[in-house]
């Protein structure tokens, strides 16, 4: 189907939409109703012209199946850089220090690269 097609025939179908959901309002709702209605009719008539028939919007099949997949798998293990910051964050928070998180997370990003450095020029 060409573009222009397409096109018209999405117009086409969002307006029949709108007259029956003014007919079954007798022309008095809230401009949530309306937006709600518009949102999903636009997007009914797209998934009728654009996808194919049985398809869904959605690339992801049933969500109950996706979240037991999940509690299958193992977390993936922390990094190195993870580990370093959960553990001085810990310490920083523990010694009562009141600077901002923002603040923690930089003095704490210096402390790894610092870190980092020192192991480089160990191995030297």
């Amino acid at each position: 189907m060409a573009a222009v097609n397409m096109k018209e025939a999405i117009i086409n179908l969002i307006t029949k939409d709108i007259n029956d959901f003014f007919e079954s309002k007798n022309n008095t709702f809230t401009k949530k109703e309306f937006s709600d209605f518009i949102s999903t009719s636009s997007k009914n008539a797209y998934d009728t012209c654009y996808l194919k028939k049985g398809s869904k919007r959605n690339s992801k099949k049933n969500t109950a199946d996706n979240t037991e997949n999940a509690e299958e798998k193992p977390k993936k293990a922390l990094s190195e850089y993870q580990l370093f910051m959960k553990e001085q964050m810990k310490i920083l928070k523990e010694s009562g220090d009141e600077r901002k998180p923002n603040d923690l997370m930089k003095e704490v990003g210096k402390m790894w690269k610092a870190k980092k450095e020192e192991l480089a020029a160990a191995c030297k």
